[in-house]
Parts: C-alpha cells; structure tokens; sequence
C-alpha cells in the first residue's frame, strides 16, 4: 500500500450518533430522503406530525453521514449540510459522527461513491433472496475496511475530484450552448432558405 497509506475498518473514523424525537402530532418535520448513485441527502417535504406513521424520527445535523440501509447496494449514502440540517430520517437511515481527526467526510463518501463497494454490500448484506430487499446491517457496515491515506492526502485526493467534477460540469455547459445555438442557426437558415 502506498507511503502512508493504512486499511482501517470504518468504526476506526466514524461513531454512530443517534437523536431520536418522540413525534409531536401538532410539529411540521422536514423529511429527508436519500438519492441513490451517491448523490446525497435531499428534502423530501415537509410533514404535520399527525400525517406520519412512525413513532419517533431521528434528527440530523450538519457534517452528519448518512446511509440507507435499505438501499446501501445502490449507494445510498450522503453528509448532511446546510440544507439537510437539521432534518428528519426515520430508523432505516443510521447517522455517524466522522472523527475528522482521522477521516475528512468526503473522502469517506468518495469511497462509498464507487460500484464494486456496492457489490460488497450487496454481499454483505441481510434479509430476504431478492436484492432490493436486503439491509446493510451497521455492524456489518462499521466492520468494512477502507484505504486510508493520511488525512492532507485525503484533503488533496477531495480537492482534485472536485476541480475535476467542476470542469466536468462546464464542458457539460458549454456543450449545451453549442448546442442551442446550433438549433438557432440551422432553424435561421431553413427559415431564409425556405422564404
């Protein structure tokens, strides 16, 4: 393994934190849901607490990882921010503190961003035959190993995705304007053809 560089399992540089509320039926929750593919937590809505089944949420704050457990197997996994503060999950998405002594947060979710982590979890999965049934369980996500490098190599292995995401997202731009202004011209020229 590279200089540096250690395999930890991830109870090592994560903690599980739990604020469970006993629902309130008269308090509107902010319900938040999980994107597959890594893409992250998103509001689902907003909901009276007399419209909610459960007995009790679980409260979210920033800096937070999250996953469902449920839907691990298609990377369901995410850090709560500025817009996800303070937001509710139910029992099916457990919530970590990163020690970020050891561990930056997006380097963990970078990892967990990659499919054949998915077919681990798949196979290290619970419950019934039928895949979009099973549960990663948090023990057997806390007992999973990750290649750690140090923690200034974690913060420049984050800082170089996401310069590349960002360029990604302005060629993926600017490809779009080209494009508009193609369907322009061509529609101008059929036009002072066809007059």
């Amino acid at each position: 393994m590279a200089n540096g560089w250690r395999t930890v399992p991830f109870s090592e540089i994560l903690k599980v934190v739990s604020r469970p509320e006993t629902l309130d039926r008269d308090k509107t929750y902010r319900i938040l849901g999980m994107r597959w593919y890594a893409q992250g937590l998103f509001i689902r809505e907003d909901k009276p607490g007399h419209e909610i089944q459960a007995h009790e949420l679980f409260r979210v704050e920033k800096g937070d990882f999250v996953y469902n457990r449920l839907f691990a197997w298609k990377g369901s996994f995410g850090i709560v921010d500025d817009t996800t503060s303070g937001g509710y999950v139910s029992g099916e998405f457990p919530c970590f503190h990163v020690i970020t002594e050891k561990a930056h947060p997006k380097f963990i979710h970078l990892y967990l961003s990659q499919e054949p982590i998915w077919n681990e979890i798949v196979r290290i999965s619970s419950g019934q035959t039928n895949v979009s049934r099973l549960r990663l369980k948090v023990q057997a996500f806390l007992a999973m190993e990750i290649p750690l490098p140090p923690l200034a190599e974690q913060r420049r292995i984050v800082a170089r995705i996401e310069a590349l995401a960002k360029k990604i997202t302005e060629v993926k731009s600017i490809k779009q304007e080209i494009e508009t202004d193609l369907d322009r011209m061509l529609l101008s020229a059929y036009h002072s053809v066809a007059d």
